[in-house]
């Protein structure tokens, strides 16, 4: 008996459940315990009548690592857009770009992803291509038309992919000195 209760606990898939519910009783709009009940037996008729098979690879979200890189990204963000918005109304106007390759040293798809998706969202750079293969990343960087300010900018791309991997359970102990 105890390990049927057990076997039924594992397949109820209980996060899924609960992720469902809660969206269910947001659709709604309107919390209560009826839209709870009813939101949770459908969630519970879903999951089991259209089972998902499970995730190959599991994230280890490290909370403190994830706030450092959300509040690092919403700096640079506020910095790069007062920055870019000063270069868009100066006098000499916006130097030309250049076009960078950025070697990345992860291998996993979601953290690489992830680090092109920051890359473009902060203003000034935008990601032209993410090859899997090879861990490529071509940015297109704003107003960078001298060797150190590049440099620069692909050492920042560094920092923030170690950021992504520090966040999300990429690294070993001895790597967290780097960053």
């Amino acid at each position: 008996m105890k390990q049927k209760l057990w076997r039924l606990y594992r397949s109820a898939r209980l996060g899924s459940i609960l992720a469902l519910t809660l969206l269910w009783v947001a659709l709604w709009g309107r919390p209560s315990v009826g839209t709870f009940v009813l939101g949770f037996l459908i969630a519970a008729a879903s999951v089991h009548l259209f089972p998902m098979p499970r995730a190959g690879s599991r994230l280890k979200i490290h909370p403190v690592w994830l706030c450092w890189l959300l509040l690092v990204f919403f700096h640079d963000l506020v910095v790069a857009s007062f920055v870019v918005g000063f270069k868009a109304i100066r006098p000499s106007g916006v130097a030309r770009g250049r076009i960078v390759t950025v070697q990345l040293q992860g291998h996993n798809d979601f953290r690489r992803v992830m680090t092109a998706e920051l890359t473009s969202l902060v203003p000034g750079t935008v990601v032209i291509d993410l090859d899997g293969a090879t861990s490529e990343m071509v940015v297109h960087i704003l107003d960078h038309a001298d060797d150190a300010r590049v440099a620069r900018e692909v050492a920042h791309i560094h920092a923030l992919e170690l950021r992504v991997r520090k966040a999300f359970g990429g690294l070993e102990p001895q790597e967290w000195e780097d960053a």
